[in-house]
């Protein structure tokens, strides 16, 4: 059967987890934390926005142009399709399977190579990121066999 990686997100935390045979449960590959996803936009975000000059007698203000708390997801979004990579060529997973809310397993597609795509069994799209490890393998039988 192989090794399947099991990728439990959301955009400021995560744990990868390897399971190995039916029956016989997972193990905890690596934690990863993204603390920047927990602050608010305006602490992402630099003090103020600028000021620009203009040709006529005001002033207008520069608006920053992408959302600081995406941002923040999507590098780590980045971060998580790196290990998943890394772990492809390396040959430590068949194939894997990722739990997250929809919107952050959409920007994890985005940036796996199509290698590391083709490898995902499914897709849950569940924030089981608080859920112990002894209950998340029941809550995840429900939509995969493992």
């Amino acid at each position: 059967m192989g090794t399947t990686w099991i990728l439990v997100a959301d955009a400021s935390r995560a744990q990868l987890y390897a399971h190995e045979k039916t029956g016989e449960g997972m193990s905890l590959v690596r934690e990863y934390q993204h603390s920047e996803s927990r602050l608010k936009a305006a602490e992402i975000a630099s003090d103020r926005a600028g000021h620009q000059e203009s040709k006529g007698s005001g002033r207008g203000s520069l608006v920053e142009r992408a959302d600081p708390k995406k941002y923040e997801a999507e590098r780590f979004a980045i971060e998580l399709a790196h290990a998943l990579e890394q772990g492809r060529a390396a040959g430590k997973y068949q194939k894997s399977v990722l739990v997250a809310p929809a919107h952050f397993i959409g920007l994890l597609h985005e940036h796996l190579s199509e290698r590391a795509r083709a490898l995902i069994d499914t897709n849950i799209e569940k924030d089981y990121t608080q859920l112990p490890i002894g209950e998340l393998m029941p809550s995840l039988q429900r939509f995969v066999t493992l």
